[in-house]
This record gives structure tokens, C-alpha cells and sequence, in this order.
């Protein structure tokens, strides 16, 4: 929004042109970064700036749908954050997703799986969502256990 008002004042002779190359340069850049980062669930999979895995004695069906009805109540802001989740129950193993609207960046993958000894969850969290990833991974953790009075403020 601001960029095209800085154009149109600066095509109407209402605005000085020395600060063009500065608002093309911070564009470039951030179209740059933009398009480097790669946070489809499998990229923050593959390539995630932090990984928390723990172990739950509990089947990976109530685990999961702890988690997903949490993550949803805690994160899923409606406007900007949707909490998406998904359960295959042939190779017994679930997701839960925060997707940001809009794009198919997915900042916050929890894989979970079932295991000989209950269930086994692995969170995984981009580089953008850094800054929240410790918050998230308590929370996570706590929601998996049954406690759901912690909600991460992000």
C-alpha cells in the first residue's frame, strides 16, 4: 500500500524521486527472501530451523486429536493462522499444521506417529517462525500429556 502511494505521488511530481532506489531496493529484497524460503510442510520438514521430539504413552489417535483441538483453540487466529490437521490411520500416523492465510507457507509441522510404546510426536518449525518455536514446543508437548491450560503467546 505504501509503495504504490509513494508511485503515484512520485508520477503526480508530488514526491521526491531520491528515495525510489531505496523502495525498489527493500522490494527486490524482500521478494528475494520471499522466494528463497521455502515453508510448504515438506520443505519445513526437510530443512526446519528446530526439530522437538518426545515420546507419549497415549495412542497417536488421542494424541493427535489433543493437539489438534489445542493447536486450533490457541493458534488458529482465523484472520492470518489456520490450524489445518490430518489423521492416516492405514500407517497409523497424523499431522497438524499452522498454515499462514493466504500463502502455502506452513511455519509449524507436528508429525505423530504411532509407536511400540505409545506415540511418538516430532514438531518442526521454520526459520520465520523461530522466535515462537520454544513456546510452541512446550505447548505442544503439554497439549499431548492432556494439559491444555497453556496457550503460547504468538
Amino acid at each position: 500500500m505504501h509503495f504504490v502511494i509513494e508511485f503515484k505521488l512520485a508520477v503526480m511530481g508530488k514526491y521526491p524521486m531520491n528515495r525510489w532506489p531505496k523502495c525498489l531496493f527493500l522490494l527486490a529484497f524482500v521478494l528475494l527472501v520471499a522466494g528463497c524460503a521455502n515453508l510448504t510442510a515438506s520443505g519445513t520438514r526437510t530443512q526446519p530451523k528446530g526439530v522437538v521430539e518426545f515420546q507419549v504413552a497415549s495412542n497417536y489417535q488421542d494424541v493427535y486429536r489433543l493437539i489438534y483441538k489445542n493447536a486450533q483453540r490457541c493458534l488458529d487466529s482465523g484472520s492470518a493462522r489456520v490450524v489445518r490437521g490430518n489423521m492416516f490411520p492405514d500407517n497409523k500416523t497424523a499431522e497438524v499444521m499452522l498454515n499462514l492465510v493466504g500463502t502455502a507457507a506452513m511455519p509449524l509441522v507436528v508429525d505423530i506417529k504411532a509407536a511400540p510404546t505409545g506415540t511418538s510426536v516430532t514438531s518442526s518449525y521454520a526459520f520465520n517462525f523461530f522466535h515462537m518455536w520454544k513456546k510452541s514446543a512446550k505447548a505442544t508437548e503439554l497439549w499431548a500429556q492432556g494439559d491444555n491450560s497453556f496457550c503460547p503467546d504468538i
